[in-house]
């Protein structure tokens, strides 16, 4: 049998030691998780992130700049009519002439050859009056024509804007449309000061909708498009001249955009989180009365609100006329709560209404500490499966969704303090403290097995190593070193 060469026994040597260094590098078999959320619903920080600053300037709110606040609007933007909108505009007499005005009267032909009212075939006459068939001759086209009304008063708009919004047999023809919003808008505060007080400084139509920019609300760049409510509405209840006409605080519109609520729907680009229709509704808008405020945000809201509702403050909240949810997180600058709140003293917190011993604190006491090592446990929980993976390569995907039934038992329980409970919060922290030690003896168990693992594989990359450095010994010591002849060959 043929003899190896020095070289053959070198380059074997060379491929065990490879393999040795594979093993010592194993791929990791960490599943790839994506970040934990490990506050669920509530954090130990509590509060939104602060909005960027911004320009108090009240026209920065269109064009997609930032308003007050950090405030966003997306409203007014236009790529500009076609030519095929252009052709069917030129059709209607009034176009042509007052484009070639130029200044705010093209801009007005231009937002209108983009509104949802054009689209549909209406023409400049079907609310100014006139003939928009006329040529282009002013008498013709304007005064000389029955009804033709120019400019509309102020006070004339709603009933204008209902003219068609209020004919059931109209609005069919469009897809079924509401025909209620006058009648909504004359019970909103708007509508009862516009209609009973004669006040033309309130919104009416044209403020939340435009004049004649007027799209589809599902449109972003519609001015009544979810994403731009607030800019919308802070156009008036952000003007501190205005609204101190009213006693009403001009710093709503920013309060809510630094609340939890405005942080989950501007930062987050939370679609579901609410902004000011959510809770006061859009065409008959009002401020909820106290006692319906907790039905407000119920909407939402659900389970807290019906165990609110069954607990031990129900009762003398009602007595006391509390407005319910507002008493302890307020309105426009609700922040995300944590559970600092049992222990601090500040609006909406525990010890802001009890004192320290009374009947209730043994109760807030017992709801603290077992909610706040509840959140702990799951914290710590899914630190450590991020740090066994890290460090043993064992994939923790068989425990992550125990892990998360934690999460799932806290939140459950902060829903349940609504009671003021603690022996509802206690069971639910007990079930909660099996899961934890079930999950940590599982631990205990993967990591032995990791050990074992570990063992098993140093003790065969041992092995490897120790028959490399054999084979290279032997090679170089007892072989013969010229590579060129083979041993039975001899020497030349």
């Amino acid at each position: 049998m043929r003899r190896l060469t020095n070289r053959a026994y070198f380059v074997f040597a060379v491929i065990a030691l490879a393999g040795l260094l594979l093993i010592g590098h194993l791929p990791s078999t960490r599943a790839q998780q994506g970040g934990s959320d490990h506050g669920g619903q509530y954090s130990k920080d509590a509060g939104a992130a602060p909005p960027p600053g911004a320009s108090q300037d009240q026209s920065a709110y269109s064009s997609g700049t930032a308003g007050p606040g950090g405030i966003t609007s997306t409203a007014g933007r236009k790529t500009g009519p076609s030519n095929e909108q252009w052709d069917r505009a030129n059709k209607i007499s009034c176009v042509p002439c007052h484009y070639k005005m130029g200044g705010r009267w093209a801009i007005i032909v231009e937002d209108f050859i983009d509104s949802a009212h054009f689209e549909r075939g209406l023409t400049c006459a079907s609310c100014h009056g006139g003939n928009p068939n006329a040529p282009q001759d002013v008498q013709q086209a304007m005064y000389g024509v029955p009804g033709f009304i120019g400019i509309p008063k102020r006070q004339d708009i709603p009933n204008l804007c209902a003219k068609c919004h209020a004919d059931p047999n109209l609005m069919k023809r469009f897809g079924n449309l509401r025909t209620d919003q006058l009648a909504e808008y004359k019970t909103s505060v708007h509508g009862q000061q516009f209609f009973g007080k004669g006040d033309m400084k309130v919104a009416t139509c044209t403020d939340c909708h435009t004049t004649h920019h007027i799209i589809r609300a599902g449109n972003p760049n519609s001015t009544t498009n979810k994403r731009n409510i607030v800019a919308t509405c802070a156009n008036c209840h952000g003007s501190e001249s205005l609204m101190k006409q009213y006693g009403i605080s001009a710093t709503i519109p920013t309060d809510f955009r630094n609340s939890y609520h405005g942080h989950m729907f501007f930062d987050q680009g939370d679609s579901s989180a609410p902004v000011c229709t959510s809770c006061h509704s859009n065409h008959g808008a009002a401020p909820p009365g106290l006692s319906a405020v907790s039905d407000v945000c119920g909407t939402c809201h659900i389970r807290p609100q019906t165990l609110f509702l069954s607990g031990k403050h129900a009762a003398p909240f009602k007595s006391a006329n509390f407005p319910g949810c507002i008493t302890c997180h307020e309105q426009h600058k609700l922040q995300q709560p944590s559970e600092a709140w049992f222990s601090g003293n500040d609006r909406g917190n525990c010890l802001s209404c009890h004192q320290l011993g009374d009947a209730a604190f043994s109760d807030i006491q017992k709801i603290a500490g077992d909610l706040t090592e509840m959140s702990d446990d799951y914290d710590k929980l899914s630190k450590e499966a991020d740090t066994v993976e890290g460090i043993t390569h064992i994939s923790m995907a068989e425990v992550r969704p125990e892990i998360e039934e934690l999460k799932t038992a806290l939140l459950t329980a902060r829903s349940i303090q609504h009671t003021a409970d603690g022996a509802k919060v206690d069971t639910e922290y007990k079930s909660a403290k099996e899961k934890y030690d079930k999950i940590k003896v599982q631990f205990t168990e993967m990591e032995s097995r990791s050990r074992a693992i570990k063992f098993k594989v140093a003790l065969a990359g041992g092995w490897l190593f120790l028959v490399a450095l054999l084979m290279a010994f032997y090679s170089v010591k007892f072989l013969p070193q010229n590579e060129g002849a083979e041993p039975w060959q001899g020497k030349h």
